[in-house]
């Protein structure tokens, strides 16, 4: 019953991709109505949400606690903007179900992070199930596409600009291109990966099939975004010592490209020339609007429209109502799209529904860089990232869209027990940064009043400077408003010491990036000097203004016990603990009245640790 219960969720996704396919197979080759293709996605849509109910409401009985994560609220929030934007849509019914050959309203958004959100909760094990199954729809696309360009008899060709294009089983070559580039990102990394020889005779196989598709579907973008995902691939290659598996994998591509450009299948490689070419005049500041196969025209005119529509969007798929009267024509084209999935969102669904997506793809590029890097399944990680590159130069379709949703689901890993990795390495320091500037500009004025009563006290300097251990041990010199004189406390010195004010100074700190807002109080060298290595725990991160130590006592608890909040904290780092010990560091700031002498209390307190830790060392002896 666990095995049947293990794998449910895994055959029930295979299901999703495979009559993904097999939609696209039926639409192409028998040139069925596309609102079929949509209608089976709302159908599995609404599959999705009972699961996930039933999911959650199964945990509930169980009484077993359902961590919710920052992306789940991002999901959340995306999901509430984009029904906003539809609300106000310019058309209603097409927001809620899509533009005609599209399709992509509200419906199909639920059903992509409803996938998202099932494959998030899949065991490791079965995602390579998952992979497996997107590779074999892929291979069949890839050779639909080679005897397209081979103009095979019974094979049905969509396009002919002025020769035959290749797309495979999707409406576009640019489509066939991005789900090549899917494909051939898990074949890549699954390349590096892997040891045994079979498997990595696969891979290679793999490899080739889905570049000889992605080369005939002369979608530069892809190409773009190919080249970007091998820059980091030969960086991880490096980091891990592969240098084998990367030499190899270079000659196999460019061995593959020269093969097809010399066949005259493709003109990929003369398009990635001509786009460079294109980038170096942008850059000198010559802009043509034909540049990017008139990409820069269709943004120029796009960038016009987006402060009409800049809260809350045209309406989700509307993009073809949004000029007016009548759709952006260009040439006697007509445009329904932005030709670029971040602007599309921006004019559809407005800035706050565009920074919410930025925001949940940036916290899932960093959680996979981190996760694949740590446990060495960079594969989950290269068709998201692949996928979001080339995203600048093309939109989201359901034909491949899916996949990018399904892949993001299985980089996530809910398991993963370096908690809270996000906020530790990185948006805690952007919180710290942006926060001390922001801080330090508004105290300006009490900067100014607090350095005149200092100086109204006595002529010397108002700042005082003194060494302490930061992160690793690492000595720096931390900043303070200057509370005695002729070693003794000045009364402006003690309300500064008693209110806490005296510390201020240390935003100069933040902002240089010694320190922290939130963090174990940086000591001076005595202390870490008599350190065990255990205490010396409290020194891996940056020291902070403000300490849970503090807030539970101060100088009214001895020293062990201020270590041991400490490594406390340093075991539970998370934005709620460092709002609760913002919001705590008030109160302990209006009661406290502690009023012994730093020098007094530093040699008491250096004594008891001495004590301590020869005791200890004794004992365990």
């Amino acid at each position: 019953m666990k095995y049947i219960k293990k794998y449910i969720l895994c055959i029930y996704i295979i299901i999703n991709i495979l009559m993904i396919f097999i939609d696209s197979y039926r639409f192409t080759t028998y040139k069925l109505p596309y609102m079929y293709y949509a209608n089976h996605l709302i159908i599995a849509m609404i599959i999705n949400v009972i699961i996930i109910g039933i999911y959650l409401i199964v945990k509930r009985i169980k009484k077993q606690k359902y961590r919710i994560k920052l992306y789940d609220i991002l999901i959340l929030i995306i999901l509430i903007l984009t029904t906003i934007s539809m609300i106000f849509a310019i058309n209603k019914q097409v927001a809620l179900f899509g533009s005609y050959e599209r399709y992509e309203g509200l419906l199909i958004i639920i059903y992509y992070f409803s996938m998202l959100f099932l494959c998030s909760l899949l065991e490791n094990k079965t995602k390579k199930y998952i992979i497996i199954a997107i590779l074999l729809t892929g291979i069949f696309q890839s050779i639909y596409g080679f005897l397209q360009i081979e103009e095979v008899q019974g094979i049905q060709i969509m396009y002919k600009h002025p020769q035959v294009m290749a797309n495979g089983l999707t409406y576009n070559p640019n489509f066939f291109g991005t789900y090549m580039l899917i494909c051939l990102c898990y074949s890549l990394g699954l390349l590096v990966e892997e040891n045994k020889l079979i498997p990595q005779i696969i891979n290679v196989v793999l490899i080739s099939i889905f570049m000889i598709g992605l080369l005939i579907s002369n979608a530069t973008s892809c190409a773009v975004a190919l080249i970007v995902i091998l820059i980091y691939v030969t960086i991880y290659c490096i980091k891990n010592k592969y240098i084998e598996k990367i030499i190899c994998l270079f000659i196999l591509l460019i061995f593959i490209t020269a093969i097809i450009s010399n066949e005259k299948k493709t003109t990929l490689v003369a398009d990635v020339i001509k786009t460079k070419n294109e980038t170096v005049e942008i850059a000198k500041g010559n802009i043509n609007d034909s540049y990017g196969t008139k990409r820069i025209k269709i943004w120029k005119e796009t960038l016009k429209i987006v402060p009409k529509y800049i809260l809350h969007g045209s309406g989700i798929d509307n993009y073809m109502y949004s000029f007016g009267n009548q759709p952006l024509k260009i040439s006697r084209k007509i445009y329904d799209k932005a030709h670029n999935e971040y602007l599309q969102i921006l004019v559809t669904e407005g800035i706050f529904s565009l920074i919410s997506y930025l925001i949940l793809y940036t916290i899932i590029i960093i959680y996979g860089i981190e996760y694949t890097y740590k446990n060495k399944k960079v594969y989950l990680l290269l068709p998201v990232m692949g996928y979001m590159i080339q995203a600048f130069f093309n939109i989201s379709v359901i034909e491949v869209a899916p996949l990018f949703y399904i892949s993001i689901g299985m980089l996530i890993d809910r398991n993963y027990n370096n908690k809270h990795i996000l906020y530790k390495k990185y948006i805690k320091n952007i919180i710290d940064k942006v926060f001390s500037v922001i801080l330090f500009i508004l105290l300006i004025p009490i900067f100014i009043l607090i350095a005149i009563l200092i100086k109204c006290n006595d002529k010397d300097k108002v700042l005082y400077t003194q060494i302490r251990t930061g992160k690793n041990g690492k000595e720096f010199k931390i900043y303070k408003f200057r509370t005695m004189s002729n070693h003794k406390i000045t009364r402006i010195g003690r309300f500064l010491r008693n209110s806490s004010l005296d510390e201020l100074p240390q935003l100069l700190n933040i902002i240089k990036g010694d320190m922290s807002l939130i963090g174990p109080r940086p000591w001076i060298p005595d202390y870490y000097k008599k350190f065990n290595e255990e205490q010396k725990r409290r020194v891996s991160i940056k020291p902070g203004i403000i300490g849970l130590a503090q807030v539970n006592g101060r100088n009214k608890i001895g020293i062990i016990k201020k270590i041991e909040y400490d490594i406390e904290y340093l075991e539970n780092i998370n934005f709620l603990t460092d709002i609760k010990i913002f919001i705590k560091s008030f109160k302990t700031i209006i009661t406290n009245s502690d009023e012994s002498t730093m020098e007094n209390n530093i040699k008491k307190e250096l004594r008891e640790l001495s004590k301590y830790n020869k005791k200890t060392k004794n004992t365990t002896i």
